[in-house]
C-alpha cells in the first residue's frame, strides 16, 4: 500500500513540476502588481529554480529586489537576463536605473548609453543619463545631450532643471538664467529656487543660498536633493543640528541616496548617536559597495566605540588601497597607540609627516594663511593649464605635476589634467599616487580603454594583481591603438597575469604577438618560456634554478610565434635534450608536434603525464586527440581524471562530455557539457556538443535553444557581426585545447 502511495505521489509531484513553473509566474506576477514584495520574491525564485533561462522571472526578479533596496541582487539578475536576452532595451533600462539608484553612476551611465543607442528617442533614457553626466561634472555632455530636447520639451520641469543646473555649473549663467525664468513664468516653482540655490552656492553666498533651498523645500517638500543640498549649506554655516534635518529630509524622499546616509553618519557620530550612525554608514555601504570614504567613517566609528579590533582591521585594509588617505593614517595611528603598539603607531605618525609636507610643499595649500593681494589676482584655469604643459615638455616632471593639481583644483572635470598627473607619477614609480588619478579619469571617462589600462599597471605594480587582471582586461574590451606602446605593456602585464592564475595558454596566446614586434625582447623570452612551462609565476619570483630552462624554452616559442618553425624544430629538439626529466618539456615539445606528427606528440604528453601526473593540459591534449581519432573508450580515462584535477575547467567538462556522448551515456554527457556551458557560456564547441546530446535524448525545444546560441557565436567567432563587420581581435573566445 506505501509503495502504490509513493509512486501515486511521485506521478503527481511531475505532473505538478510541468505545471507548476508557469502558474507559479503567474502567481509571482499577481503578488508583485500587489506589492506583495516578499511574497513576489519567493515566487520569481521558485519559477527560477524549475525554469533558470526564464526571462520574465529573472527580470521581474530583479525589479522586485530594486523595489526592495537590494540593488546589487538586482543588478546580478538584469545581467543574467540580458545574457538570456542582449537584444532587450528594457532590462537594459532597469539594469542602468539600479546601477542608478545605488548610486554607481559611472556604471550606470554606461548601461544608458547603450539604450540611446538603440533607443535615441527615449526622453527617460536621456534624462537619466543626463543626470549622471551633471553628477559626474561632465556639464558639456548634458548640455550637448538636453540643449536639442529642449524646444519640443518646454514644459519639462525636471529636463529644465537638468540642463539649467549644466548651464549654471558650466558658467552659462545667462542661458540658465532663462531657463529659471521659463519656469519662473509659470508660477514660482521647487525647481528654479534649487538652480538659484546653486548658483549662489557657486558664488559662495551661503546665506542666499540657505534661502533658495528652504523656499524650494517649502514648495515642494519631494523634490529630490533639494533637501540635501540645504543640508550642506547649513552645515557650511555650522548649524548642525539643522543640517542633519536636512539630511533626514533627502533620505525621506530618497532612501537610498548614499551622500546623505555617508553625511548623517558623520553628524550623528559627531553627536555620539553612535548606533543610528552605523546604521547609516551600513546602509551607504549597502548602497555603493567599498566606497573608500564610508569605510574610513566605519572604522573612525569603531575607534570612537572602543572596538579596536574591527577598526584596526577596517583601516589597515582601506590604507593598503588607498595609501594617501591622510585621515585614515591618523585613525590608524590612534588605534596602534592605544594597542600599545609603539613603533607601529610611530610609522603611522610619520607617514602622516610626509603627507602634509607634501601637500603643505604644494603652492595653493599655504594661498589660505597668507594674505591676499589684491594686486595679484588668482591664476586662471587656462594660465596654469598652459604652464603645466610647458613644464611637462621640458620633462620638469614635479614642477608639472603641482600645476597640474593646481588647475585640477579649479576644474576637477578635467580629463587630460588627471592623465597627465597619473602618467607623472607612474613615470616616476609613485604607483599609489598615479592610481588616485586613473580612478578619478576612469570615473570621468568610464568608456576610455587607455585610462583602465594605466589604472591596471599601477595596480600590479602595487601587487593588487586582482585588480590588475580586472581592470587591464577591461581595457582590452573597450579597446587600445593597435600596438602603440601603451597597448604592448598592457597586453605584457595581462599575460603575466594569466599565467600566474594558471591560464598559461591564454598567456602564451598573447605574447606571441609581442615576439613578433622584438619590442623589449629579453622580458618577452623569459614571459614565453614561464608561461609555456606553466610555471605559474612572476618574472620576478622565477628561482634561479629555472633561468636557464626558461629562457631556452622561451627561444623556442619565440621562433614558433615568428613562424620559423625550422628553427623553432632545432630548439625545442636542444630543449629536450638538454632537460629530458624536467617538468613541462615534453608537454612544450609536444604541442609543437601536434600539428605535424600526431602520434609523436601523443607520446610527449604520456611522457609528460610520468614526470607530472598533475598536468591537467597534458591529460586534456591526449583526451582531444582520441576524440579526433574516435578513439573515445581510450580518451574516457584521461578526461574523467582532468575533471577531477579541475572541476571549474570547461574544457576539461567539454571533453568528458563528448567522450561520454559518443559512448551512449547521453544523460551523463549533458550534466557534463552543461557544467561546461555554465563556466564558459561562449564556448560553441561545447554548445554544439551539447545540442547533439539534447537532440539524442528527445529534448527539442532545449535542442533548439542551444543550437541558437551556438549558431549566434560562431558568427561571432568567425569574426563577424550581424552586419558582417569583422569583429576586435579581443572579443573572440579562445576554444579549447584540440
Amino acid at each position: 500500500m506505501s509503495r502504490r502511495l509513493a509512486g501515486s505521489l511521485l506521478q503527481l509531484a511531475v505532473v505538478l513540476l510541468a505545471q507548476t513553473p508557469q502558474q507559479e509566474l503567474a502567481r509571482a506576477v499577481k503578488l508583485h502588481q500587489a506589492g506583495d514584495l516578499e511574497g513576489a520574491t519567493r515566487a520569481y525564485e521558485a519559477v527560477l529554480q524549475a525554469q533558470p533561462e526564464n526571462v520574465v522571472a529573472r527580470s521581474n526578479l530583479g525589479a522586485v529586489y530594486s523595489r526592495q533596496g537590494r540593488y546589487q541582487d538586482a543588478i546580478e539578475q538584469y545581467m543574467q537576463a540580458l545574457a538570456l536576452d542582449r537584444q532587450n532595451p528594457g532590462i537594459r533600462f532597469n539594469l542602468a536605473l539600479a546601477y542608478y539608484d545605488s548610486a554607481q553612476i559611472p556604471k550606470a551611465a554606461v548601461e544608458f548609453d547603450q539604450v540611446m543607442a538603440t533607443q535615441p528617442d527615449n526622453d527617460r533614457a536621456a534624462l537619466l543619463l543626463a543626470d549622471c553626466d551633471l553628477r559626474m561634472g561632465e556639464n558639456r555632455k548634458v548640455i550637448e545631450l538636453l540643449g536639442p530636447r529642449e524646444a519640443a520639451h518646454p514644459d519639462d520641469r525636471a529636463m529644465i532643471y537638468v540642463l539649467g543646473t549644466a548651464l549654471i555649473r558650466d558658467n552659462q549663467t545667462e542661458r540658465g538664467q532663462k531657463l529659471i525664468d521659463r519656469i519662473l513664468r509659470n508660477g514660482e516653482s521647487a525647481e528654479a529656487h534649487v538652480m538659484l540655490g546653486t548658483a549662489s552656492m557657486m558664488g559662495q553666498d551661503y546665506k542666499n543660498a540657505a534661502k533658495e533651498f528652504a523656499r524650494a523645500i517649502e514648495l515642494d517638500p519631494r523634490l529630490p536633493l533639494a533637501h540635501r543640498l540645504y543640508g550642506r549649506v547649513l552645515l557650511v554655516q555650522s548649524n548642525v543640528p539643522q543640517s542633519i534635518e536636512g539630511f533626514r529630509g533627502e533620505l525621506a524622499v530618497d532612501p537610498n541616496d548614499y551622500d546623505s546616509h555617508l553625511m548623517l553618519a558623520v553628524l550623528l557620530k559627531q553627536e555620539k548617536e553612535y548606533d543610528e550612525a552605523l546604521q547609516h554608514l551600513n546602509r551607504a555601504l549597502e548602497i555603493r559597495p567599498g566606497a573608500p570614504d564610508a569605510r574610513y567613517q566605519l572604522g573612525s566609528l569603531y575607534l570612537a566605540t572602543g572596538d579596536l579590533a574591527k577598526a584596526q582591521r577596517i583601516l589597515e585594509k582601506l590604507l593598503q588601497e588607498s595609501p594617501d588617505f591622510v585621515e585614515a593614517h591618523v585613525s590608524l595611528a590612534t588605534v596602534y597607540y592605544r594597542l600599545k603598539r609603539k613603533a607601529d603607531g610611530d610609522r603611522e605618525q610619520e607617514m602622516v609627516r610626509q603627507l602634509n609636507a607634501q601637500t603643505q610643499a604644494r603652492p595653493e595649500a599655504a594661498a589660505g594663511t597668507t594674505p591676499i593681494d589684491p594686486s595679484k589676482p588668482k591664476e586662471t584655469f587656462e594660465a596654469l593649464s598652459e604652464r603645466a604643459e610647458a613644464a611637462r615638455q621640458a620633462d620638469k616632471t614635479d614642477e608639472a605635476i603641482e600645476l597640474y593639481l593646481r588647475a585640477l583644483d579649479l576644474r576637477l572635470d578635467w580629463p587630460e589634467g588627471w592623465w597627465y598627473v597619473g602618467t607623472l607619477y607612474y613615470q616616476s614609480n609613485r604607483y599609489a599616487k598615479a592610481r588616485p588619478a586613473f580612478e578619478k579619469l576612469t570615473a570621468l571617462k568610464p568608456k576610455g580603454g587607455p585610462a583602465w589600462a594605466m589604472l591596471g599597471l599601477c595596480e600590479f605594480e602595487l601587487q593588487n594583481y586582482e585588480g590588475a587582471l580586472d581592470n587591464l582586461q577591461h581595457a582590452r574590451v573597450l579597446g587600445l591603438e593597435s600596438d602603440s606602446h601603451l597597448s604592448v605593456v598592457s597586453r605584457y602585464h595581462l599575460a603575466l597575469l594569466l599565467n600566474r592564475l594558471g591560464d598559461s595558454p591564454s598567456a602564451v596566446q598573447l605574447l606571441w604577438p609581442l615576439a613578433r614586434l622584438e619590442s623589449d625582447l629579453e622580458a618577452v623570452i623569459q614571459a614565453l618560456g614561464i608561461s609555456a612551462l606553466e610555471l605559474h609565476v612572476l618574472p620576478k619570483d622565477l628561482s634561479s634554478d629555472k633561468r636557464s630552462v626558461v629562457t631556452d624554452v622561451g627561444w623556442a616559442e619565440y621562433y614558433l610565434a615568428r613562424r620559423n618553425v625550422e628553427e623553432a624544430g632545432v630548439r625545442f629538439g636542444q630543449v629536450l635534450a638538454a632537460y629530458p626529466s624536467e617538468p613541462g618539456i615534453h608537454y612544450v615539445q609536444g604541442v609543437f608536434l601536434l600539428a605535424s606528427d600526431a602520434s609523436k606528440a601523443l607520446g610527449e604528453f604520456k611522457k609528460e603525464l610520468g614526470i607530472s601526473p598533475q598536468h591537467l593540459n597534458a591529460r586534456l591534449q591526449i583526451a582531444f586527440e582520441y576524440i579526433k581519432r574516435n578513439d573515445y573508450a581510450t580518451g574516457l580515462p584521461y578526461a574523467e581524471q582532468a575533471v577531477k584535477l579541475a572541476p571549474q575547467s570547461f574544457a576539461a567538462r567539454n571533453a568528458l562530455g563528448r567522450i561520454l556522448l559518443e559512448l551512449g551515456e547521453t544523460g551523463r554527457a549533458i550534466r557534463e557539457l552543461e557544467t561546461g556551458v555554465k563556466l564558459e557560456p561562449e564556448s560553441t564547441e561545447t554548445l554544439y556538443a551539447l545540442a547533439r546530446a539534447y537532440t539524442r535524448a528527445g529534448r527539442k525545444q532545449d535542442a533548439d535553444r542551444a543550437r541558437a546560441e551556438f549558431n549566434r557565436l560562431d558568427k561571432l567567432r568567425r569574426g563577424l557581426n550581424d552586419g558582417g563587420v569583422p569583429m576586435p581581435e579581443g572579443d573572440r573566445k579562445k576554444a579549447p585545447p584540440g
